[in-house]
């Protein structure tokens, strides 16, 4: 009857309306991987003299970002969520790390051909925590391994990084980006020594 044929239209119209609804809610949502590279640079001081050692590590990024603020024409603040291992081999050393980046980025957005290429420069803060961190030393046979984030260890979890970069979509649908993230704190707990990290990525995003 008609009752019924007028509740399965407004039931479909509410049903359009919610999934509608949740399509413009992904709108400004990206998800892609990429490489990372991740240098930590250690310093040692005794007395009047430094000694400083470089690694640098190897591995890949996944994780998502969301226009969440337009606050003009082209500009906005975009957050995301990573996660990230690494890996650094050196003779008879593996060292592995893992851990959440949360990027708060600023951007601007230049269309150079619109519908089918943007530049987008991009510059914020990045808030780091660490998930594990385990470092092997092998000599032949017999492997020692350490938890760099455990009590009776002085390298820190967390870090904070300001950085920058610039991002290139590509028919609204495909972002290529290549950045840099500089990190402001010494993740060295101890009194002579003073760890600080920074990194070099490149990734392809998908754009929703």
């Amino acid at each position: 009857n008609n009752y019924f044929k007028m509740k399965k239209f407004f039931l479909t119209l509410a049903l359009a309306a919610v999934a509608t609804s949740a399509f413009a809610q992904i709108e400004g949502l990206s998800a892609g991987a990429g490489y990372l590279t991740n240098t930590l640079k250690s310093t040692y001081t005794s007395g009047s003299s430094s000694t400083t050692h470089s690694y640098d590590f190897g591995g890949f990024y996944a994780g998502v970002n969301y226009t969440l603020l337009e606050i003009g024409p082209g500009i906005a603040i975009t957050p995301g969520l990573q996660f990230a291992s690494v890996t650094y081999k050196e003779d008879n050393t593996t060292w592995g790390e893992s851990y959440l980046a949360v990027p708060v980025n600023f951007s601007y957005k230049l269309d150079l051909v619109p519908g089918t290429l943007a530049i987008q420069p991009y510059a914020g803060p990045t808030f780091a925590f660490g998930l594990g961190s385990k470092n092997t030393y092998t000599i032949g046979s017999v492997s020692t391994t350490s938890d760099m984030y455990g009590d009776d260890s002085d390298y820190g979890k967390f870090d904070l990084l300001v950085g920058a970069g610039i991002a290139l979509d590509i028919v609204d649908m495909i972002r290529v980006t290549i950045g840099y993230d500089l990190g402001l704190l010494d993740r060295d707990s101890s009194d002579n020594g003073k760890i600080k990290s920074s990194n070099l990525n490149f990734g392809v995003a998908y754009l929703f």
